[in-house]
């Protein structure tokens, strides 16, 4: 459940920034922008929140594979066994 919900308000975040990107027309170089983009993407809570929902997400997986080891269905043991080995 938890996994599907963090999923869910990344997904939610991305939408939510591509569709504020494009009423803006905003240039993906902030190099080249005049700063009216900064303003409306950059500096708002809800475009740049998604960072924090992927790492609630490896938080999740990280407990779990941490709390239940013996499961076989724990998405975090698979991932972290995985990374481990490599």
């Amino acid at each position: 459940m938890g996994y599907m919900v963090t999923l869910g308000l990344i997904s939610g975040n991305l939408i939510c920034s591509l569709i504020i990107a494009f009423a803006n027309k905003a240039d993906p170089n902030m190099f080249v922008d005049n700063g009216a983009s900064n303003l409306k993407m950059y500096y708002k809570p809800w475009t740049r929140c998604g960072a924090y929902f992927v790492g609630v997400f490896f938080g999740l997986m990280f407990w779990d594979y941490k709390n239940h080891k013996d499961d076989a269905w724990n998405i975090g043991k698979s991932y972290f066994t995985k990374c481990k080995e490599s």
